[in-house]
């Protein structure tokens, strides 16, 4: 076991000493085990020096995830999502009917809230720190601005539910699978998740970019990723599974069960995946 004061993320846990060096047994391989992956994926998971010490085995692109059957019955057309921050208002005041609300947000405070946050003042030209990275940037007009349109879906317009500030990952799971909410910030998870939950709901989301402000920005996602723990005394064995659980096929077989996107590149081909419209 690992104990630590700080989140359990692949940076800290590399900083401390915690993971494995995994570059002399990638040097050691016949096959290019760096190939497997796209290049964002695996400089997420290195240090410094860009060495690696995980192999990533999933990956969640996010964006607005939307119910189209909420859309038909508020008037509004499911195959034009909003493409704006002032269409996302107007389309979530249309959506929020007696206990139905436009949309659902994070406002928890955890982790899977805070960095939900990053594409709203990205979007809108804000950034944490100041160019030349030496100063905090959070008191600029477009960082406070951002945050300001955020918190008034909820505080101002009424278009989130009152439990904003206590809804994280579960609780945005349970209102947009028992219809309380027509639209998340979510990834291809979502689908999955949801279905489990409400069998009846399936076709009825749909995926779309998140709504642009000033400028164009991905809405993030999540990476999994494993590495050995430093300690290992079966460090051949170790090394055999994170190849296992990041091949191709346990690349669709992930797809299938847990809804993420397989982080190797030759799994995203395959015809089972290829077919699926939620990859084409």
């Amino acid at each position: 076991a690992i104990s630590m004061d700080t989140p359990p993320n692949a940076p800290n846990l590399i900083a401390r000493g915690y993971c494995a060096h995994l570059e002399p047994l990638i040097k050691a391989e016949k096959e290019d085990i760096k190939a497997r992956f796209t290049k964002g994926d695996l400089e997420s998971f290195t240090d410094d020096k860009g060495d690696h010490y995980f192999l990533p085995y999933s990956t969640g692109p996010m964006g607005l995830i939307y119910n189209a059957k909420a859309f038909q019955d508020a008037g509004l057309d499911p195959n034009r999502p909003p493409q704006t921050w002032e269409e996302l208002l107007d389309y979530s005041k249309k959506l929020t009917k007696g206990d139905r609300y436009g949309i659902g947000l994070f406002g928890k405070g955890d982790n899977s809230s805070v960095w939900r946050l990053w594409y709203w003042w990205m979007s809108n030209g804000g950034n944490v720190l100041t160019p030349d990275g030496k100063r905090s940037a959070i008191n600029s007009p477009e960082f406070i601005e951002a945050v300001d349109f955020w918190a008034d879906l909820y505080r101002k317009h009424k278009v989130a539910p009152p439990s904003v500030p206590t809804n994280s990952f579960g609780e945005n799971n349970q209102l947009l699978a028992q219809g309380v909410v027509a639209m998340v910030e979510s990834g291809v998870w979502q689908f999955g998740v949801t279905r489990k939950m409400t069998p009846g709901s399936k076709g009825q989301l749909r995926p779309a970019p998140m709504p642009t402000r000033k400028v164009k920005v991905a809405a993030g996602g999540g990476t999994d990723s494993l590495c050995i723990t430093k300690s290992s005394t079966h460090l051949k064995e170790s090394w055999e599974l994170l190849k296992f659980l990041s091949d191709e096929q346990s690349g669709v077989t992930v797809w299938k069960i847990h809804g993420k996107f397989p982080a190797n590149v030759r799994a995203m081909q395959r015809p089972e995946l290829k077919s699926d419209p939620l990859v084409a």
